[in-house]
């Protein structure tokens, strides 16, 4: 007990602008981006000191303040957020200022030494695979250089790299809170991607939305690295914890987000979500139905007369006709 007293936890909450910031002492405010900008935010860690990539924040996006964390952070276990997303405790989502459900460090401090990942809730794209709404979203071959890079750094984890890709749903945002240890293999294998993928994009005609393509892959390819790690041992489903998110305001969508295909994708996950409801309300009646019809034929005799139910007969057929 007193072992885990002494574990010590830091959340980067990244940001570009001065924002509020959770009221409790494991949150670290980091200023991503800082060597591009000029204006101090008072009171915020900038990741430009020590061993950094602060000036590729237009690639890497809030992942230049985990390669910081990294590189020069001191805890046993490192998360990263977002100013405007945070890590929530579901016992107080009900709470009306969003702050008041943000986690806090006595939540999960009883939790360290048998939870090692703590992960937000997963994005679930319903009628859309993980490269299907990219390709859609951005540029598909972001994610096939990626697979190339991948077969020939790791070829171990290309057979998970495509099952993964195949999934509609998935761990986004770049947020983790991780054991220190689990946190350097991740980010050793993350960064020698990305570095490598950022060698072979050219970004001479993308725009600054489509150039952060770095912190998107990234964001991806994390659940190709925890799924390897679950399939190989070195991480207990046990060891995993899923926790629920905040959103501090609405999402300002780019309008890259409102296209035609956008909106359209959107109307038909709608639709699809529709139909599935109403197809299984239809088979639930026509097995009730059935049930019914069954039950009632089987206490015909044989002169044709219909044999009463007793009380419990006829409430063992409401419970199997789903009525009760």
């Amino acid at each position: 007990m007193e072992e885990q007293k002494s574990l010590t936890i830091r959340i980067l909450v990244t940001m570009h602008k001065p924002y509020r910031v959770p009221e409790d002492a494991m949150y670290l405010p980091i200023h991503v981006g800082a060597a591009l900008h000029s204006k101090v935010l008072p009171g915020v860690q900038r990741d430009d000191e020590g061993d950094n990539i602060s000036e590729k924040n237009p690639l890497y996006c809030e992942l230049t303040g985990l390669y910081w964390a990294w590189k020069n952070l001191d805890a046993d276990y490192v998360g990263i957020a977002h100013y405007r997303r945070h890590f929530g405790w579901k016992p107080r989502m009900h709470e009306k200022d969003p702050f008041d459900r943000v986690v806090r460090e006595k939540d999960i401090m009883p939790l360290f030494g048998q939870i090692r990942v703590f992960l937000p809730k997963k994005r679930r794209y319903v009628i859309e695979t993980l490269y299907s709404h990219y390709s859609h979203t951005h540029y598909m071959g972001h994610l096939d250089e990626t697979r190339r890079i991948i077969a020939e750094l790791y070829p171990e984890y290309l057979p998970t790299y495509d099952r993964v890709l195949k999934q509609t749903s998935g761990y986004m945002f770049n947020m983790v809170i991780m054991e220190r240890k689990l946190l350097d293999q991740y980010c050793g294998w993350l960064f020698r991607i990305l570095g490598e993928l950022e060698k072979r994009i050219d970004t001479s005609g993308l725009s600054y939305y489509q150039g952060r393509y770095c912190g998107r892959v990234g964001e991806i390819i994390f659940n190709v690295w925890l799924a390897f790690q679950l399939e190989k041992g070195t991480l207990q489903k046990k060891e995993v914890r899923v926790l629920p998110y905040v959103l501090m305001e609405k999402p300002d969508y780019p309008d890259s987000w409102h296209s035609l295909h956008f909106r359209q994708s959107m109307r038909l996950n709608i639709f699809i979500r529709t139909r599935r409801s109403h197809w299984m309300r239809s088979l639930f009646m026509h097995c009730r139905r059935r049930r019914r019809k069954s039950s009632m034929m089987s206490r015909i005799s044989a002169t044709g007369t219909v044999l009463p139910m007793n009380s419990a007969e006829a409430r063992r057929s409401a419970l199997c006709a789903g009525t009760e």
